[in-house]
């Protein structure tokens, strides 16, 4: 059962009021930065084609948004969408998690945000019409004030047209800009010295892009993916209310899932982080918890009944976030399809053709051999580094937990033997 807006928005703390106010002032640098186009006052009333992927955290979603906006059939943000509803306030710390319920705080600001975020992909364009999503990317991160950033734009400017392959020597340029290290300390937010925590790392390539227009929002599909939409019930009906919303179920087994979310929080200190929970309720995850950094900031998706895991071990909080993922997306979505990243591995063709199928996009040209958002590069039955672990995970995990996992994975098509989890 969701929360109701009000328990979502009441803060567990005076030190989450805190952190309140100094993302409030932090924004507020960042908004003042960003070029927001001025968008007709009732532009989202007309889109009418909505896909939103929905699925937990390390299921191959990253390799399917890639797959599907590069054909330049769809209209997409230029990652995910999880730093605007931060700047809105619709997610932590202004949220208690990542569930909203039926209530959008700062709809206009949040409909201007994405505005000027959603971007079709090109083959070929000039630079001046790519470097304004590219520019705000950068802002976002803290890179507009760095050393170099003057140059470097003026620089892109110059180029004139740019084909996709040179646009990937500009993006190993923008590599070379600084990245400033996140605060772990209320008091740090704001420090010019230091990066807010907007944008989720591992942190993406902008891709060779223009912001889509007017016509085109109204005749190309819009995709979203984000694992935080699993806890979104009505969120893209308030944003889009005539659109038809088409919500795809991305599906990947409980094992394998749960072992690439391990991975990515023992990557390192910043690779996955995504909210600084810890600065709130200090996190205390065995096999995690064990540096400054890894104290203050949470990695994925953010469930509702966070607080109580905040001293699990890191098997219990990923199991957790596999389990409380696809247990909303069942009981509070109504997907018109399931599409299973296993497939990916056994069945290659089958599973491109039923995700162009599901979308209406065909991604035949698209190189499916690229590592997208991987916390090692892809290959099969990974979770065999942790076999002995998941063999015997009934042992480590509660009762209860376990349980609820093989009652999702019959209702979601998986079983138990272990051939099957690829």
């Amino acid at each position: 059962m969701l929360s109701t807006p009000e328990e979502i928005s009441q803060p567990v703390s005076q030190s989450q009021e805190e952190l309140r106010d100094a993302y409030r002032a932090a924004n507020q640098d960042v908004l003042t930065d960003l070029y927001l186009e001025t968008p007709n006052e009732d532009w989202n009333n007309k889109i009418s084609d909505v896909i939103v992927v929905l699925c937990a955290s390390r299921s191959g979603s990253s390799l399917i948004f890639n797959a599907l906006t590069s054909t330049g059939q769809v209209a997409a943000p230029g990652g995910e969408h999880e730093p605007w509803l931060t700047i809105s306030e619709n997610k932590f710390p202004f949220q208690n998690s990542d569930a909203l319920n039926g209530k959008i705080t700062n709809k206009p600001l949040l409909l201007k945000l994405l505005r000027s975020d959603l971007l079709v992909r090109d083959r070929r364009l000039d630079t001046t019409d790519a470097i304004i999503p590219l520019r705000n990317r950068l802002v976002l991160r803290g890179q507009s004030d760095t050393d170099g950033f003057p140059e470097l734009m003026a620089g892109i400017t110059r180029r004139g047209d740019v084909l996709r392959p040179e646009w990937n020597q500009v993006m190993q340029d923008v590599g070379k800009l600084a990245i400033k290290p996140m605060p772990i300390k209320i008091k740090e937010f704001g420090d010019n010295a230091l990066g807010l925590p907007l944008e989720n790392p591992p942190l993406i390539d902008q891709p060779l892009a223009h912001i889509a227009t007017g016509e085109e929002l109204k005749n190309l599909p819009i995709l979203f993916k984000s694992p935080s939409d699993a806890y979104r019930l009505g969120f893209y009906e308030e944003l889009f209310p005539n659109a038809t919303i088409n919500y795809i179920h991305l599906t990947r087994g409980f094992i394998q899932t749960t072992n690439g979310l391990m991975d990515g929080w023992q990557k390192n200190d910043v690779d996955f982080i995504s909210n600084p929970v810890g600065l709130v309720v200090p996190l205390n995850i065995e096999d995690y918890s064990i540096t400054d950094m890894t104290r203050a900031y949470w990695c994925f998706d953010l469930f509702e009944d966070w607080k109580s895991y905040s001293d699990k071990t890191l098997l219990e909080v990923c199991a957790q976030q596999w389990i409380a993922a696809h247990s909303s997306i069942v009981e509070n979505f109504a997907p018109n399809s399931q599409l299973k990243f296993e497939n990916f591995y056994t069945n290659p063709r089958e599973f491109y053709r039923q995700l162009s199928e599901l979308t209406g996009i065909d991604t035949a040209g698209y190189d499916w051999t690229e590592s997208v958002m991987s916390t090692e590069p892809p290959s099969h039955r990974r979770w065999l580094k942790r076999a002995t672990l998941f063999r015997n995970i009934r042992k480590y995990l509660p009762s209860e937990v376990m349980q609820r996992a093989s009652e999702l994975q019959d209702h979601l098509g998986y079983t138990d033997d272990e051939t099957t989890w690829h």
